[in-house]
C-alpha cells in the first residue's frame, strides 16, 4: 500500500507552485456549518478531454511504444505495455491512485460493518454537503497568497481533477470518511472502534489527549443548540490520519509489486481494479515526459533485475517486503515516517515505485562484503568524505527548463525537452561567441530569484547563483532524486560537487528538469569530522556506528547507481 503520511500530493516539482492550501488539502477537513449557496465552476473550466485528450471508452492509450515493444514479456511474466501503464499509474497518477484506494478501503469497511451488524453512522452524503465543502475549499484557497496567478479550477486541472472528479473523488470521499468515523452527532461516534484506532490507554494516545476533549466540547455545543466546527488541522492530521493508517493496516490490499495478473493494477479487499480503468482516471495528467520516464523506468527495472538474477542475488518480492517491514519498525515513535523518507527525501512518487527500486538496491547489497571491511570504508571516505563531512560547493547554474515556469510542471503536450534543447543551443552559441557568463545567465536562466513560500533560512536559487551548498541541497535545486537518478541515469550534482574544474564552464548537459550549464566558483572545506574508529574525547561508540553506516550507505548508493547504469546500457 502507498503511505498516507500526508493527505494530498507530496511536495515535489509537480506541486511546487500549486497553493499549499489546495495541494495539501485534497483531503482537508470541512467544518459543519449551515448550508449556503455553492459556487459553480466558471465557464470553460478544465475538462478531462483537455491536455492531450482523455482515452475513449475502450481505453486506447498512446504510450509512445511500438506494437512489437508492447508485446515483450518481462521477468515477472507481465507485458511491456502493461508494465508501462502501471509505471504511469504509480508515478504521474499517484494522487489518483491514493484517492481510489481510500474510496475502496472505505467501501470495504462499510461492507464489514454491514456483515457484522454494526451501526453505519452517517454514510449518505447529500449533494448539498459536497457543494458546501467545495465552497469552503474555494474560500480557503482564495484567502492564501497565490504567486502563480492560477485560478482555483486551473490548479485542480494541474492536479488532474475536473470539477466533477474533485467533487466525487475528494470532497465526497472526505465527507464519507468523516461521517463513518466522526459523525456530526458526537453521540453516534463508533467509540469502541475509535478507541482501537487511536490506541486508547497507550502512552500519548490521541484518543486520551485530544479526542475525548473534542467529543465533550461537541456534546456541550449540541446541548446548547450550537454548531461546533472542527479545526482544519485537527480534522486533517489528528482525526483522519490515524483512521487512514488503521484502514491501510487492516484492509487487505495489493499493488503490482506483490504480484497482480496482467490487466489488474490494484486490489483492495475483494475488488480488483483493471489497469486500463485506473490509467483512464490518471490520464489527464500524463504528458510526453511522463511517458518517456515510464518507458525508461520499466526498461531499467527489467535490465537491472536480469543483471542481478545472473549474479544470483535477486531477492523475491516477498523477501524485499519483509525487509522493508523490518526497516519501517526503526521509525516507530519517530517524527519522520518510513514513507516520508521514501516519498519526500528520496523522491519516489509512490511506495509502489520505492518498493521496486529498494528490492534492486538491497539485492545488489548482497553482492558486496558484509560487513564492509574497514579499509573499504576508509577508502570510500577519502573519495567522498567531503560530502559526508559537510563540505560545500559555490556554483552558478543556468537552467534551461523543460517545465512550464508558471506552474513548475512538465507540459502535457509537445516536446518540452526538445524546446529546452533549442534554447540551450542558443545559450551555448552566445557563450562560445564570447558573451559574458553573467549576461547569459541573466538572459537564459529559468531559475527564479526566490521560491515563494519557502521556509525562512532555506537556500534560494537567485536565478542560478546558488552560493555555497552541500550536496543534497544542490541536488534539490537540480531536480535530482534517487527516483530521477534511476530513470535518467544522470547525476549532475556529483559532477558539480566532486569533479568540475573551478572556473571552467560546462554544458549544456541534459538533467532531470531541463538542460544545464554550470561553473564552480569555489569549494569550501568540511565542517564536521567523520569517525570510523573511536577517538577518546572526540567520538562515542554511537558516533562511530552512525558514521560507519553513513559511509557504507553512500558506498552502496554510488556503486548501485553505477551498476544500474551499466545494466541499462546493455542491448
Amino acid at each position: 500500500m502507498s503511505g498516507f503520511q500526508s493527505f494530498g500530493e507530496p511536495m515535489s516539482p509537480r506541486s511546487r507552485v500549486i497553493l499549499p492550501a489546495l495541494a495539501a488539502g485534497l483531503l482537508a477537513g470541512v467544518s459543519w456549518q449551515p448550508l449556503r449557496a455553492a459556487v459553480a465552476p466558471p465557464a470553460g473550466a478544465a475538462l478531462a478531454a483537455q491536455a492531450g485528450g482523455a482515452p475513449s471508452a475502450q481505453h486506447k492509450f498512446d504510450l509512445g511504444i511500438t506494437p512489437e515493444a508492447a508485446r515483450r514479456t518481462g521477468p515477472d511474466g507481465i507485458s511491456f505495455e502493461e508494465a508501462v501503464k502501471r509505471a504511469l499509474i504509480y508515478s504521474a497518477g499517484a494522487n489518483h491512485v491514493q484517492h481510489v484506494t481510500i474510496q475502496l478501503m472505505l467501501q470495504h469497511e462499510l461492507d464489514r460493518r454491514k456483515a457484522e451488524g454494526e451501526p453505519l453512522q452517517q454514510v449518505e452524503i447529500a449533494d448539498g454537503a459536497v457543494e458546501l465543502a467545495l465552497q469552503q475549499k474555494m474560500e480557503e484557497v482564495g484567502s492564501q497568497e497565490n504567486p502563480s496567478g492560477l485560478g482555483f479550477w486551473e490548479q485542480l486541472d494541474l492536479l488532474g481533477f475536473t470539477p466533477e472528479t474533485y467533487r466525487e473523488d475528494v470532497l465526497r470521499t472526505n465527507l464519507l470518511l468523516d461521517g463513518m468515523f466522526f459523525p456530526e452527532d458526537p453521540d453516534q461516534w463508533p467509540e469502541d472502534l475509535l478507541k482501537r484506532i487511536f490506541e486508547a490507554g497507550s502512552e500519548n494516545s490521541y484518543w486520551d489527549t485530544q479526542m475525548v476533549e473534542l467529543r465533550e466540547s461537541m456534546r456541550q455545543a449540541k446541548a446548547e443548540g450550537k454548531d461546533y466546527p472542527v479545526d482544519e488541522f485537527m480534522r486533517t492530521l489528528i482525526m483522519r490520519g490515524p483512521v487512514l493508517r488503521w484502514l491501510t493496516k487492516n484492509v487487505p490490499s495489493r499493488e503490482p509489486f506483490m504480484g497482480l495478473p496482467e490487466g489488474v493494477a490494484l486490489r483492495v479487499g475483494s475488488v480488483s481494479v483493471p489497469t486500463d480503468e485506473l490509467l483512464a482516471k490518471c490520464w489527464t495528467v500524463v504528458g510526453p515526459v511522463d511517458k518517456r520516464n515510464a518507458v525508461a523506468w520499466v526498461e531499467t527495472l527489467w535490465k537491472t533485475q536480469e543483471a542481478l538474477r545472473k549474479r544470483g542475488v535477486l531477492m523475491s518480492p516477498q523477501e524485499a517486503a519483509d525487509l522493508m517491514v523490518a526497516e519501517a519498525k526503526e521509525y516507530e515513535g519517530s517524527i519522520i515516517s518510513y514513507e516520508q523518507v521514501a516519498l519526500q527525501f528520496l523522491g519516489f512518487p509512490t511506495m509502489e515505485a520505492y518498493r521496486s527500486w529498494h528490492r534492486l538496491r538491497q539485492s545488489f547489497r548482497k553482492s558486496l562484503p558484509d560487513p564492509y571491511p574497514a579499509d573499504l570504508l576508509q577508502e570510500h571516505l577519502a573519495l567522498r568524505g567531503s560530502f559526508l563531512a559537510g563540505a560545500r560547493v559555490d556554483a552558478e547554474v543556468i537552467l534551461i527548463s523543460a517545465r512550464d515556469p508558471r506552474t513548475g510542471l512538465f507540459p502535457r503536450t509537445g516536446d518540452p525537452f526538445g524546446a529546452a534543447a533549442a534554447r540551450a543551443e542558443e545559450a551555448k552559441a552566445k557563450l562560445a561567441g564570447g558573451a559574458e557568463w553573467s549576461a547569459v545567465l541573466a538572459e537564459y536562466s529559468d531559475y527564479p530569484e526566490a521560491y515563494p513560500g519557502a521556509a525562512q533560512g532555506m537556500p534560494q536559487p537567485h536565478r542560478g547563483r546558488l552560493g555555497p551548498l552541500e550536496l543534497n541541497p544542490l541536488r534539490e535545486f537540480l531536480g535530482e532524486t534517487e527516483y530521477q537518478d534511476f530513470v535518467t541515469g544522470v547525476n549532475l550534482a556529483d559532477q558539480i560537487f566532486f569533479e568540475a574544474e573551478k572556473g571552467a564552464v560546462y554544458g549544456p548537459v541534459r538533467g532531470a528538469i531541463g538542460y544545464f550549464f554550470f561553473r564552480v566558483n569555489d569549494r569550501l572545506p568540511a565542517t564536521r569530522e567523520i569517525f570510523l574508529e573511536p577517538v577518546e574525547g572526540q567520538s562515542t561508540e554511537d558516533d562511530v556506528n552512525r558514521h560507519r553506516f553513513l559511509v557504507g550507505d553512500d558506498y552502496l548508493s554510488l556503486h548501485f547507481r553505477e551498476f544500474v547504469n551499466q545494466a541499462a546500457a546493455q542491448k
